[in-house]
This record gives structure tokens, C-alpha cells and sequence, in this order.
């Protein structure tokens, strides 16, 4: 029986959309007696049941460690970017007694497993990556790209989330990326639903479903463009999803550009509760992969007007199944709203639209996909 180490390279969250690919995936794995698994994870504070549940079938290394991949301070760039000794020593005690057939990288974004790709460089651990996010507004040091560069030659494969987080990351480290393929996450709702088009009297209800993070969502974007007196004067309110870090400055702001009546903090929903009762999703994010907020809404019948980042360009048809907006600012967003806006009496076909077209992207089984294309890396 094979043996895959599955490395949870995300430094910076223990859950999210960009874990649930390695973690449903091991599991199915398991699950079909295909492999043993192992896994290496940060000590967090707490953890989800689904990572808990792998982690009793697994093998685990668990570590209370920082591979400084991010120096934090303001206006510094990425210098420190190593693994400190016990780190070293965690991935040597695992390789050595797990013994594992392939490594597993899974990064929250392009680059943040590095470190993990230069040990099994170094000790001719077959490995691949799998590259969660990218940003036109991250820069490394060029020893970290070139590093980056040489680690995923080295890779099996390397498994992007859309087609414009590899063109992203091509440009970061200066040369096309080989053994690359685009993959899909999974997502959190019937790939065949119906859900009827919600009524929009009294009002027209936008979903941001969003981590509350501003660097990378945007919610600041939204309130700024709302605070036009245009859209005070219309019947549209806007609730925001999710939890997170900047939920005290999300308040500050709601207040600072007096939304309280039409912009509300609706805390984590499960996405089809969500479409039940809105119309579109409102996503003005800086950075993406192809955020499954997009994915699961147009699966439910409904569009999405978003920022022109990650894969959302990838399955949007500009003003057909959704509207883009060319950037995270208040002016580009306003425009793509107000072209949403116009033509709001179609509001249900263009859903329509957006839930026949994802299909023709998105398969109906995204884990069993990466399950096959893993088991068939040799």
C-alpha cells in the first residue's frame, strides 16, 4: 500500500477553502483503502472535525513551529523564508519512520511551501505542490524565487487552482512552471439543485460570503462603493458572511459610512441557507485562487459580480451569467453593480445562465478527480 504524507503548508489558518481539497482528499483516499496517510499540521488552537477526524486515521506530526515564510512588518519584504531547526528535525523524524511514496505540499497560497519543497528536493522525496492562491502584490526576495522556481521544476506535478494563478505565479518566478495542471476544490452544495429565485420585494439582496479579512476580501471596497448616495436610495442591502481577524474594523466601517441600514454582519451561514434568500453574490476581493463562494453560488442558480482576480474571469462571461468589476476599487466596482443594477429585472435568467456554465467548468466530483490524478503521479 502506497504512502502519502500530506504537509499542511498554510502558516496562517487552520481551515478554509483551501485546506478542504488535501484534507477531502486523504480522506476519500482512505476511505477506498488506497493508501495509508500521514500528515504534518501546526498545533492549532482548535481544529475542524473534518481535519480532526483525518488526523485519527493518520499518522500525525504535529508542530508548534514557524517556518518564517512571512516577515510581517510593514513595508519589509519576504527575507526570512526557512524552516527553524525543529522543523528541520519534525520532517526528518517523519520521512524517516513514515517513509513516505509521495509528499503532499499543500500551500494556502503559491509559495508558502517552500521549505518543504527544498527538504525533499535535498533528501529525493518525490513530492507535488498544490497552489491555493496568487497575487499580483506579493513580491519575494530573488533568492526566495528562484528558489520557488527550482522547487517546483522539481515537483511531480504542481496543482493550481485556476489558470490565472498559474500565469501569476509564472511571472513571480520568472519561467514557465512544469508539470502543471488546473484543478478543482470541492464545494459545499448538490452539484444538481434547484433552488427557486428568491422574491426581490421589499428589497434586492447581495451576499458577500467572505472570510472577513480585508487585505485579501475586500469588504472595505464594498462599503466605500455603497456609501454613494445612488444605492442609499435604492431598495439593495448587502449582508456579509463569514467570520474573521478585522470583523471589530468591519463594524468601524459600517459605521464610519453609515450603512447600519444596509449593510449587515450575518456570521457564518451554510451556503444553500445563503441562496434561499439573495439574489447575487458581491465579492470585491484583491487576491484569489477561484474562490468557492463564486463556485457555489452560480451552482445554486446565482450570479456573481466580482473583481477581475484569481479564476473568477475563468468562469464569468462579463454582463452574460455575472458582471466584473476590473479591479478592488470603488470606482470599478460601482460600475459593474450599477451594470447589475440595470438590468435587474433578469436578474433569475442570468442565475440561470451562471448555473448551467460552472458545470462545464466544475466536475461533479472534484475529490475523486484529484484522488485519481495523485495515484496516477508514478
Amino acid at each position: 500500500m502506497k504512502k502519502f504524507l500530506f504537509v499542511a503548508a498554510n502558516p496562517w489558518t487552520a481551515w478554509g477553502g483551501s485546506e478542504k481539497l488535501w484534507v477531502y482528499t486523504a480522506k476519500h483516499l482512505l476511505a477506498n483503502n488506497s493508501i495509508k496517510t500521514g500528515v504534518i499540521i501546526k498545533k492549532w488552537d482548535s481544529l475542524e472535525p473534518e481535519i480532526a477526524g483525518l488526523l485519527q486515521a493518520s499518522e500525525v506530526y504535529q508542530h508548534d513551529s514557524t517556518h518564517s515564510i512571512v516577515n510581517r512588518t510593514l513595508g519589509k519584504v519576504f527575507r526570512r523564508f526557512h524552516f527553524d531547526a525543529r522543523l528541520e528535525n519534525l520532517f526528518q523524524k517523519a520521512t524517516k519512520r513514515f517513509k513516505p511514496d509521495l509528499v503532499i505540499v499543500a500551500q494556502g497560497a503559491n509559495y508558502d511551501g517552500l521549505p518543504w519543497m527544498e527538504f525533499c528536493t535535498r533528501n529525493q522525496i518525490p513530492y507535488v505542490t498544490i497552489s491555493q492562491a496568487a497575487s499580483e502584490t506579493f513580491y519575494l526576495d530573488a533568492n526566495i524565487k528562484d528558489g520557488l522556481a527550482h522547487g517546483m521544476s522539481q515537483a511531480k506535478r504542481n496543482f493550481f487552482v485556476s489558470k490565472d494563478n498559474l500565469r501569476l505565479t509564472e511571472l513571480l518566478v520568472g519561467q514557465r512552471v512544469p508539470n502543471s495542471y488546473v484543478v478543482a476544490n470541492p464545494f459545499d452544495v448538490p452539484y444538481d439543485n434547484h433552488l427557486e429565485f428568491p422574491p426581490v420585494d421589499p428589497e434586492f439582496k447581495l451576499a458577500c460570503v467572505a472570510r472577513y479579512e480585508l487585505h485579501a476580501k475586500g469588504q472595505d471596497v464594498l462599503m466605500e462603493t455603497l456609501s454613494d448616495p445612488k444605492w442609499r436610495g435604492r431598495n439593495i442591502s448587502v449582508g456579509l458572511y463569514g467570520s474573521g481577524r478585522d470583523q471589530s474594523h468591519i463594524d468601524k466601517m459600517i459605521k464610519m459610512f453609515e450603512l447600519e441600514k444596509s449593510v449587515r454582519r450575518m456570521g457564518f451561514i451554510r451556503p444553500v441557507e445563503i441562496w434561499k434568500t439573495n439574489h447575487a453574490l458581491l465579492l470585491p476581493s484583491r487576491y484569489e485562487g477561484l474562490p468557492l463562494a463564486l463556485i457555489e453560488a452560480m451552482m445554486c442558480g446565482r450570479f456573481g459580480i466580482v473583481t477581475n482576480c484569481g479564476g473568477n474571469a475563468e468562469v464569468i462571461e462579463d454582463n452574460v451569467n455575472g458582471f466584473i468589476a476590473e479591479a478592488p476599487k470603488a470606482v470599478y466596482l460601482d460600475g459593474a453593480l450599477e451594470r447589475a443594477w440595470t438590468e435587474r429585472d433578469h436578474w433569475d435568467v442570468i442565475g440561470q445562465k451562471a448555473g448551467v456554465f460552472i458545470k462545464t467548468i466544475i466536475p461533479q466530483n472534484p475529490i475523486a478527480e484529484f484522488a485519481k490524478a495523485l495515484m496516477t503521479v508514478y
